[in-house]
C-alpha cells in the first residue's frame, strides 16, 4: 500500500511488528524532500514501536516512535548530494525538519524548527 507517490506501508512500518503510525506533516515533507532531491533513496529505520526501539537502542525520545522520523541511506551518495539534501531540507518552513547525518545514513524528522547535526 503507498502512503504517499514514492514511499510504501512496507518501508515505513515497524519490523518487527509491522505497525505504523506516521504522523501526516512527515509523510507530506518526506515526499516534498523526494521531490526537490529527485533522487530515490532507501529507507533504513521509519516508525518504530517502543519495544523494538529499545531493543535497538534508540533514544528514550525518539521521534521515530511517534511517527516523525525516518532514517534514509547514503550508500553511494556523492557529498555534493549531501549537501544538495541539507540546502533543500533547511528550505522547508511549512514543516521544518531536523536533520542528522550519520557516516551511513541520514536521520530526518519533522519538528518546530530547522535543525541540522552531525552524529
Amino acid at each position: 500500500m503507498q502512503l504517499t507517490k514514492n514511499f510504501s506501508k512496507a518501508e515505513l512500518e515497524c519490523p518487527c511488528c509491522q505497525q505504523i503510525m506516521m504522523h501526516q506533516k512527515l509523510l507530506v515533507a518526506l515526499q516534498s524532500f523526494r521531490d526537490d532531491l529527485d533522487r530515490p533513496f532507501r529507507i533504513n529505520s521509519g516508525y518504530r514501536c517502543e519495544e523494538h526501539n529499545r531493543k535497538i537502542g534508540g533514544a528514550k525520545n525518539s521521534k521515530h516512535v511517534i511517527g516523525c522520523a525516518v532514517d534514509i541511506s547514503i550508500v553511494n551518495w556523492e557529498p555534493d548530494d549531501i549537501h544538495r539534501l541539507l540546502y533543500l531540507a533547511t528550505g522547508y518552513e511549512q514543516s521544518p525538519t531536523g536533520i542528522g547525518v550519520y557516516p551511513t545514513f541520514i536521520h530526518f524528522d519533522v519538528r518546530d524548527e530547522n535543525t541540522l547535526w552531525a552524529g
